[in-house]
């Protein structure tokens, strides 16, 4: 399987990668409370999931799922189930993915020269050179040499006590460190050696684990419940605004802080307003948004109004454009087309996102489109009283 950059793009920076992973174990968001703790919230069952699969066999638990949704949490409480354990741990980044060796290197960073020495000389130094830790370049530079010195090494710290290996960001792990983790992979049969690795899927719900020692299980982290939601954020506010904070943010725990402490600063005055935007979350969306053409972000704003958009509806609002807007948008994983031509933004971020950034003037425009085109009675009138001057009893 190919190795997946991820299903987003650019979509979360490196400078919030550790801000948004760790957020899912939280205290509730409430202005001058004081900090009492954290738990996790609503990841129970994934974590017994994972402790059963682990106790049960050597190998892997893969967390997959975007950014924000706890995957770096979970990964830490599962890692710290395993005293008795050398854990190895690397954490790469985007930025750094091109540097080659840079997750072995994270990985080996606690391993002493003291465990490089029980080596034969020859390996060791290959070794040494590979994770630059001075010494004479070794004579022979083929790639199998220092695989096998990899694998020795992993051989005498599993004689040692059983090896974790603690991967978060796999998607960012550069291509030689994978390739020497795959080779021992390939190799683990009999050694005390188990992985818990967090990675994003591609557009196709694909991800790489060919460096990863088998069996691998899988662990899809899903979103927070309406529920979830709420205890998170302290169960403050009433129930539609929850609701109304978890539909925005998809249930990812991230999100749905950062939505919490924007409303924690500016209070609806109704159960029924928009919910606040904080510029973290609308310059992440943005950042998404940035390269459409303008055309397309329009008819984008016009999906985003309607309540149950769909290509047939955006042309009959006057979008003659659509197919084509529509289509750059999927190309850039903004949106995707679902069954019926219906057209669902890969987030419920971007579509608030899209339609908070517009002018009155646009959004205006969208209703007024919108009303005219769609066949629901009940929708007709709620585009229409937007665009209402005043009360109007029709």
């Amino acid at each position: 399987m190919d190795r997946a950059a991820g299903p987003t793009g650019g979509y979360a920076k490196d400078a919030e990668r550790a801000a948004t992973e760790a957020l899912v174990v939280v205290e509730p968001v409430v202005p001058g409370r004081t900090r009492r703790g954290a738990g996790i919230v609503g990841m129970s069952g994934l974590l017994s999931e994972a402790r059963e699969h682990l106790a049960r066999d050597d190998g892997t638990v893969v967390l997959t799922g975007p950014p924000g949704i706890g995957k770096s949490t979970l990964l830490e409480r599962l890692a710290g189930d395993h005293t008795g354990h050398t854990v190895l741990r690397c954490a790469p980044a985007e930025s750094e993915s091109q540097l080659p060796f840079l997750g072995l290197i994270d990985l080996l960073s606690t391993t002493g020269d003291d465990v490089l020495d029980l080596l034969p000389g020859h390996q060791r130094a290959v070794l040494r050179s590979a994770l630059l830790r001075g010494g004479d370049p070794p004579p022979e530079r083929g790639p199998l040499p220092l695989r096998l010195a990899v694998l020795d090494l992993f051989r005498v710290l599993c004689a040692r006590s059983p090896v974790l290996l603690v991967i978060d960001d796999a998607q960012w792990l550069d291509g030689p460190s994978a390739e020497l983790l795959a080779f021992v992979a390939r190799r683990a049969a009999g050694l005390p050696l188990r992985a818990l690795v967090a990675v994003r899927v591609d557009q196709r719900g694909r991800y790489d684990a060919s460096f990863c020692p088998g069996p691998v299980h899988a662990i899809n982290v899903p979103g927070l419940t309406v529920a979830e939601v709420s205890q998170l954020l302290g169960d403050r506010w009433p129930r539609p605004v929850a609701a109304r904070v978890h539909e925005v943010s998809g249930g990812n725990p991230f999100f749905a802080l950062e939505l919490g402490r924007a409303l924690a600063e500016s209070p609806p005055e109704s159960t029924d307003d928009d919910l606040p935007l904080p510029d973290s979350l609308r310059d992440l969306m943005l950042d998404r948004l940035g390269t459409l053409p303008e055309d397309a972000r329009r008819t984008l704003l016009t999906a985003s109004a309607a309540a149950r958009p769909t290509l047939r509806l955006l042309r009959a609002a006057g979008r003659d454009g659509a197919d084509e807007d529509v289509a750059a948008a999927v190309r850039d994983g903004i949106v995707e087309i679902g069954s019926g031509e219906v057209v669902r933004f890969t987030h419920p971020l971007l579509a608030a996102v899209v339609y908070a950034e517009a002018d009155p003037g646009e959004r205006h425009a969208a209703h007024a489109a919108l009303a005219g085109a769609v066949t629901d009675p009940v929708e007709r009138a709620r585009h229409r009283a937007l665009i209402a001057p005043g009360p109007d009893a029709e």
